[in-house]
């Protein structure tokens, strides 16, 4: 025999447990409530990390951003509280366009030159060079050479400069022009090859002295090349994010920065 269930009525539920169903859901939309508006509020006040601010301007999209600045997507997403969608970005708003924390700037490998170069340019540093000076020499080694104290760029096939003076290349950590001719006084007794290799504070001395006749734009990575941005802008990690390649750069001040500590604890 088959019990006939269907029109068996189905039983009520306790008062209770309908009173808890029925709060329970309104907590939860409360809570929901709550969260977004704390949201809301968080990214109101919301700033991007310093150095890392970009204004959305006609044209931005996130694809042509993580090229612009060497930083993914999702990196920008994630330190952006206001973008929900990769394909939705707002005109005016600031999108904060560094790597994340945790994965910090992308160093370059400095191998063990770094920080015999950063004492080699405090040794010879001159009474007036300022930090800011320091940083920079050593830090501009990065992209010259990778910290390479015997790195050349021979140039000795090339027919001339446009000032007319014939160089062999350039040599050393930080890329210093060796003159063809032999050398004679100022800037050109420190452009000798056999000179330089000698000894790491001899390229920091030459350093120095063109530092301060020529000024950091002597040095290509610190200039815009064939329309495209500086490799190593401005005068620290916050300006990399004018920088072509900015986690790169920052990964070079960085570096810098470290190996100084080093150089001037020991």
């Amino acid at each position: 025999m088959i019990q006939n269930t269907i029109n068996k009525p189905t039983p009520e539920p306790p008062r209770w447990l309908k009173q808890m169903y029925k709060w329970g859901g309104i907590g939860l939309v409360l809570m929901l409530m709550a969260s977004l508006l704390t949201s809301a509020a968080q990214a109101a006040t919301w700033q991007p990390r310093s150095g890392c601010s970009h204004t959305v301007v006609k044209g931005d999209t996130l694809n042509g951003l993580e090229k612009r600045y060497d930083v993914s997507k999702s990196d920008m997403m994630d330190n952006t509280p206001w973008i929900r969608r990769a394909d939705l970005i707002i005109l005016g708003k600031k999108i904060d366009v560094c790597e994340s924390p945790a994965d910090g700037p992308r160093l370059v490998n400095p191998g063990n030159n770094v920080e015999e170069w950063a004492e080699a340019v405090l040794n010879t540093k001159p009474d007036w060079a300022k930090s800011s000076h320091v940083l920079f020499l050593v830090a501009i080694g990065g992209p010259e050479s990778g910290w390479d104290r015997t790195a050349l760029n021979d140039r000795s096939t090339d027919k001339g400069w446009s000032n007319g003076v014939y160089y062999d290349g350039s040599f050393g950590v930080i890329q210093i022009r060796i003159r063809r001719d032999p050398p004679k006084t100022g800037l050109e007794s420190v452009r000798n090859r056999w000179w330089l290799s000698q000894d790491l504070d001899n390229q920091a001395e030459a350093g120095w002295r063109i530092l301060k006749a020529q000024g950091r734009d002597a040095w290509g990575p610190h200039k815009p090349w064939r329309g495209t941005a500086a490799i190593m802008p401005g005068t620290g990690y916050n300006d990399c994010v004018h920088s072509s390649v900015p986690n790169t750069c920052r990964g070079y001040w960085t570096a810098a920065a470290d190996a100084i500590n080093v150089a001037e604890s020991r």
